[in-house]
């Protein structure tokens, strides 16, 4: 551990602040990652469900319309209806087994879909409550009855989304039908009542596959941009941290070293060698420093013994000059000072001293 990180230590700035960066871009494409990946799938969730909302809703209108329309038609005219329909001469299917059989000619679809209708007083047992998802869907649309139950499932290996919307007694011939069969468990059920419910199955094989192509699409970005963030923090760095700092370090040892001249280039950690620089020039400084309070001292030394040399010049030269004044004192007393007053005459006497003295 000590190696390396002694390894790392020695590293250019450059090279240390890619590898503090290199994590954190990762990081920020990953977590970019999963919002778009949660984004997708809550997408997926609210298109599926409107597209089954969408189906629920035709199937239904379909359902109404062959109950409201054509079935009192086919009373007028003397039909009948009946799930035997295909083996009964003059009997139609009923609105229950148009919706089922319609539901399972488009499950042959390409997309893929599937319309059940189930309900909980099942006239064919086949379209009885079967698993946990219709008993909660049921237990949901008694208190919902204007929504919709909707849970992502696995059905026979495929990933799919299934919806339960409930089914209400839209016209009289649903409700007497029902009512009036003989197979019916409930036989108390008024328009309006839910007679059981329309589960649609939309599987998101296809929807997955397009999450999952997007995420893909979003860590390539994301390495993309990683790849070129550090590629411009390298330039950037190199140019306005390491050769700035390489120029800095150069400048110092070429000073340290008495070469101002001098220029070199940096190997290893810009802060390692501008430090070690650094501390060779504080170093020299110090050298010089030193140097200059010793030559201070000897100057200061050398100006004492000077002035102490100029006091005893100047008082040996006090001294002489006392003496020789003294000196001519006693000459200028020797000389006469008055001379004999002669008519014939006029006497006087002169001393013209080399110096102090004649």
């Amino acid at each position: 551990m000590e190696p390396l990180r002694a390894r790392i230590a020695s590293w250019p700035v450059r090279k240390k602040l890619l590898l503090a960066t290199l994590p954190l871009i990762a990081a920020a494409s990953v977590v970019a990652a999963y919002v778009e990946h949660s984004r997708n799938e809550e997408g997926l969730r609210e298109k599926l469900s409107a597209q089954g909302q969408s189906l629920a809703s035709q199937i239904m209108v379909d359902r109404q319309y062959y109950a409201s329309t054509i079935v009192p038609r086919i009373a007028s005219l003397g039909g009948t209806l009946g799930s035997d329909y295909e083996s009964v001469n003059g009997r139609f299917p009923l609105p229950a087994t148009f919706v089922r059989e319609t539901a399972e000619r488009a499950a042959h679809l390409d997309d893929g879909y599937v319309v059940k209708l189930i309900s909980p007083w099942p006239i064919n047992k086949a379209q009885g409550v079967r698993d946990d998802f219709q008993r909660a869907g049921f237990d949901f649309l008694k208190e919902h009855t204007d929504s919709h139950f909707i849970r992502m499932d696995t059905v026979e290996g495929r990933q799919t989304m299934r919806m339960l919307v409930a089914d209400r007694a839209s016209s009289p011939s649903c409700v007497s039908c029902h009512n009036q069969h003989p197979d019916s468990p409930r036989r108390d059920f008024r328009l309006g009542d839910v007679m059981g419910g329309l589960e649609v199955l939309l599987p998101t094989d296809r929807y997955v596959a397009e999450i999952r192509q997007d995420m893909v699409l979003t860590f390539a970005g994301g390495g993309a941009m990683c790849l070129l963030v550090l590629a411009v923090m390298s330039v950037g760095t190199h140019r306005f941290v390491t050769a700035p700092l390489e120029s800095l370090a150069s400048r110092m040892a070429a000073f340290a070293s008495n070469q101002p001249e001098a220029r070199r280039g940096l190997v290893g950690n810009e802060i390692t060698a501008l430090t070690t620089e650094f501390e060779s020039m504080a170093s020299t400084i110090g050298k010089q420093q030193a140097a200059l309070r010793e030559a201070n001292a000897e100057l200061e030394r050398r100006v004492a013994e000077r002035t102490e040399q100029l006091r005893t010049t100047m008082e040996e030269k006090e001294r002489i000059s006392s003496e020789l004044r003294i000196a001519s004192a006693i000459q200028q007393s020797i000389l006469p000072s008055r001379f004999p007053d002669r008519e014939e005459v006029d006497v006087h006497a002169v001393s013209v001293p080399a110096r102090e003295m004649g």
